[in-house]
């Protein structure tokens, strides 16, 4: 197996972090997501490198079993194909609002991480239960009127669980000193 991510990080493992700490997390991913629409997922190609592509069907759970979430199946063939063989990989959501960054940069520094990368292994892929489908759809609901919202979004049959075992907080140099440990 190649070992392009680790299953552990050196930095901060997730296992044992408070339900404080994950709420944060999910706050964090959900600020990239809701800026964005998308974060990046990365799987490792069977040749060993990575691929990376935007996905806006991961959702993370804020309740229930902690360092989980799903990632919704819709186009992403290469990562499927890719987590089936090997299923580790990395996500990263950046919040990209221009006003978070605006603020930030008026400020001198970011009050919060600016986004996080996460790693973990993905569960196998399995018809999605209506209350996931509802979850999802949560989100995707103030776009629903839109022409291209089924298009996108329409088909939410195929899931995998996502299992969370490493968080790192992106740090941008001097700004992100006071944004504080993900840890415990």
């Amino acid at each position: 197996m190649n070992q392009a991510f680790p299953t552990k990080s050196p930095d901060i493992p997730l296992e044992g972090i408070s339900h404080e700490k994950w709420l944060g997390i999910c706050q964090t991913v959900n600020r990239g997501l809701g800026s964005s629409l998308h974060c990046s997922l990365a799987t490792i190609n069977q040749d060993g490198s990575p691929h990376l592509a935007p996905i806006g069907s991961v959702r993370l759970f804020e309740s229930g079993p902690q360092h989980h979430g799903l990632f919704f199946e819709l186009f992403a063939t290469t990562q499927a194909k890719n987590l089936e063989r090997d299923p580790r990989f990395a996500l990263l959501a950046v919040d990209n609002s221009l006003e978070f960054w605006i603020d930030s940069m008026t400020e001198g520094s970011f009050g919060q991480p600016p986004g996080i990368r996460l790693a973990g292994a993905a569960g196998v892929r399995r018809l999605a239960t209506k209350e996931e489908i509802k979850h999802f759809q949560r989100f995707t609901k103030p776009l629903s009127h839109l022409k291209g919202h089924d298009m996108l979004w329409g088909n939410t049959k195929w899931v995998r669980e996502l299992h969370f075992d490493q968080v790192d907080p992106l740090r941008v140099g001097p700004m992100t000193r006071s944004t504080g440990s993900m840890a415990s």
